[in-house]
């Protein structure tokens, strides 16, 4: 399993948070759906946030600050806006350790935006990596802002070792 590769602790028990019911969620024996939030006592090792910008709360942004540090859970937000205009949204934003940008056909402004907050100075850099990395459909480039993470391992186009497939660093000339 992946999980067991990739992460310090391997995520085995996964709570995913949804607004609208999917056809294929059955069709995932390992994971726990919940309408809505998961209760304050949910034991898990990873919660994901299906689709819930607009549910962005004080609550949300608990899980993401002190939740995810004094529980030792995962905590994954899918939104399709970087900025939205939810007062919550920054604590979670500066709290994330990994972002996932997929292309935006309707223009670059998010991304350059967030080039300008999290690569000051070497916007071209992230613009160019940004274009590389989702030349192809569904493509993404994942910015790594953890606290950990090597300087030259910020911008990457995987987020999994993939098996016989090159790994794309993205570094400054």
């Amino acid at each position: 399993m992946i999980s067991k590769q990739v992460y310090e602790v391997p995520v085995i028990k996964i709570v995913w948070c949804y607004t609208m019911w999917q056809s294929w969620f059955p069709n995932e024996k390992n994971f726990k759906f919940v309408s809505g939030l998961p209760s304050s006592e949910e034991n898990c090792d990873l919660i994901v946030l299906d689709y819930m910008m607009n549910n962005v709360t004080n609550e949300i942004s608990q899980m993401f600050t002190a939740g995810s540090h004094h529980k030792k859970y995962s905590i994954i937000i899918i939104t399709q806006n970087l900025f939205p205009r939810v007062k919550s949204m920054r604590d979670i934003s500066l709290n994330t350790h990994y972002i996932i940008l997929f292309r935006n056909n309707r223009g670059m402004s998010q991304a350059s935006c967030f080039a300008r907050q999290a690569f000051q100075g070497q916007k071209k850099y992230f613009i160019d990596a940004y274009k590389k990395a989702t030349e192809e459909p569904f493509n993404y480039l994942l910015v790594d802002v953890h606290p950990r993470t090597p300087e030259e391992q910020r911008l990457r186009m995987s987020l999994f070792p993939d098996h016989g497939v090159i790994n794309w660093v993205f570094v400054p000339e």
